[in-house]
């Protein structure tokens, strides 16, 4: 048995009504992923800030390994007996000549970006040293992994990479730009690219970060970007309680390495080549392990995120589901609002828009006779029945084995221990009838692969004789042959069935008559 609330009073004891669901636990869950959302941006804060040291430890322990490496070459060169030429001038395009090269072109660009910025009749945007940050820690990682794009090697966009600087958006936009030489060229090209060019003459954003890198290893040579946002609310300052799995993961691998013993060196390599590569080694490793816990930590968070967009489609849904349903006794005086009880009777699985819409006639044989339609249903609003206590629980909050093990015993509960069915009467013979029982089958469960089930017979028995009535006042008075009916299983035990009312379009108890006897 089940519950639901009235929204509508159609007349003839038919209402729109909306099952009311218990959402208990998947209150619970909703509330759970918020708290474990909360917890993943500060989690995320210490991770990448973590992982961003061990990225400078990694380009330390490079630049020491390419030193010592020129070391041994220059030995070598200087054993060799030719005369080495010396070197040219430094080349004045070289951006690596250049003093303060990267604050040179980072002012440029935005002065470029807000020349076009107002000729397009947009407001100037103001940089921002967060969000250079931001920026900076993008290109600089690109320029040593010699990659590109709007995501980190993390999978980190750039809304997140702003929060862990420090600046928290309402809304963030980026540029990027590989290979142009000049800022001006950069807002060109940005310019013919939709994309871009839409981030870049976004009216609504006020601040900017602004980066330029230049990387002789990186295909491109000259790294620009630029991030736009529109400055936000900080989230709630939580604190988590468990360690940084960054650190861990980075200092397991630390452990490990240590126990290595490195090679020794031959004579033409210089006294620290083992070490810087010893060392090199352990720095790649810990960057290694820690970015493979941050990457299965984002892979967390996008299935929480699913599993919390596929709980609140399905909240949504329940609570704005409304369908027709009858009283299965005559009862016009439910308001809007008023809570009621329902059976649910095998095939109530099939609530959907495309139920079969039916027709039938109320208030027949009187002046308020008429002809109403609806959509049928396999539920009835019934008077309360403490010997049913059950509630409707959706199976999206339930663990999976606990919807299998439902599922499983679903069939078998609901014929051998059943609560109700409909049934047409067949003939009355005083204060009983017997009822030919509608077909009821087992439910078929959607799967990847399709609709699947059994049609399994969920009656034991087509014909129920001797069937009571409990209706009332007048009980086997309101019935007639020919009359389909909602039955009620007493204590679910399918001896004991009764008929409490109609399947659609119940009557009220006839008047009594009156006899000269009683009114003496």
């Amino acid at each position: 048995m089940g519950r639901a609330k009235i929204v509508e009073n159609r007349g003839g004891g038919l209402y729109r009504a909306t099952p009311i669901y218990n959402l208990t636990a998947l209150n619970d869950e909703l509330a759970k992923i918020q708290t474990a959302e909360a917890e993943y941006s500060a989690l995320l804060y210490k991770i990448l800030n973590s992982i961003d040291l061990l990225r400078k430890g990694y380009r330390e322990a490079t630049t020491a390994v390419d030193n010592v490496i020129e070391q041994w070459k220059q030995k070598l060169i200087d054993r060799a007996a030719s005369v080495i030429a010396p070197p040219s001038p430094a080349d004045p395009d070289d951006p690596a000549t250049w003093p303060a090269v990267e604050s040179a072109k980072e002012g440029e660009l935005l002065a470029a970006i807000n020349s076009a910025r107002t000729a397009a009749s947009v407001g100037t945007v103001t940089r921002n040293s967060d969000l250079d940050l931001a920026m900076l820690r993008l290109l600089r990682e690109q320029a040593s992994t010699k990659k590109m794009g709007h995501f980190d090697s993390g999978g980190t966009p750039p809304e997140t990479r702003a929060a862990i600087a420090g600046y928290f958006a309402e809304s963030v936009g980026e540029t990027l730009d590989y290979g142009a030489v000049t800022a001006a060229d950069v807002v060109q090209n940005w310019q013919i690219d939709p994309v871009a060019k839409a981030t870049l003459l976004g009216a609504t954003y006020l601040d900017v970060g602004i980066s330029f890198v230049y990387s002789r290893t990186h295909p491109t040579g000259y790294l620009w970007g630029a991030i736009y946002a529109v400055p936000g609310t900080p989230p709630p300052n939580v604190t988590v309680t468990y360690p940084d799995p960054a650190k861990t993961a980075a200092k397991e691998e630390e452990t490990k390495l240590d126990k290595i013993e490195l090679p020794k060196t031959d004579p033409l390599t210089p006294e620290k080549l083992s070490e810087v590569i010893g060392e090199f080694g352990k720095a790649a490793a810990k960057l290694n392990a820690a970015e493979k816990d941050l990457e299965e930590l984002m892979a967390e968070r996008l299935a929480r995120l699913a599993r919390n967009s596929e709980l609140l489609t399905f909240k949504n849904a329940v609570e704005s589901l409304v369908l027709d349903v009858w009283a299965c006794y005559m009862n016009e005086e439910l308001a809007v609002g008023d809570t009621v009880y329902t059976a649910e009777v095998p095939g109530h699985w099939l609530f959907s828009s495309s139920a079969p819409l039916r027709s039938a006639t109320i208030y027949a044989g009187t002046s308020r006779q008429r002809t109403i339609f609806f959509t049928e249903q396999s539920w009835n609003i019934i008077r309360r029945d403490t010997s049913f206590s059950s509630s409707l629980t959706p199976a999206t909050t339930m663990i999976p084995g606990t919807v299998f093990y439902n599922l499983a015993l679903e069939p078998g509960h609901l014929k051998w221990k059943p609560a109700w069915r409909y049934g047409v009467i067949e003939s009355i013979t005083g204060a009983v009838c017997s009822v030919n029982l509608n077909p009821a089958t087992a439910r078929h469960v959607p799967t990847e692969r399709g609709i699947e089930g059994l049609d399994i017979d969920l009656n034991d028995h087509d014909i129920l004789t001797n069937v009571e009535f409990d209706y009332p006042p007048c009980n086997v008075a309101a019935f007639v042959v020919g009359d389909e009916v909602l039955i009620r299983f007493n204590q679910q035990d399918r001896t004991k069935p009764v008929v409490i009312g109609f399947r659609r379009a119940p009557k009220a108890c006839p008047p009594k008559r009156v006899t000269w006897e009683q009114i003496q």
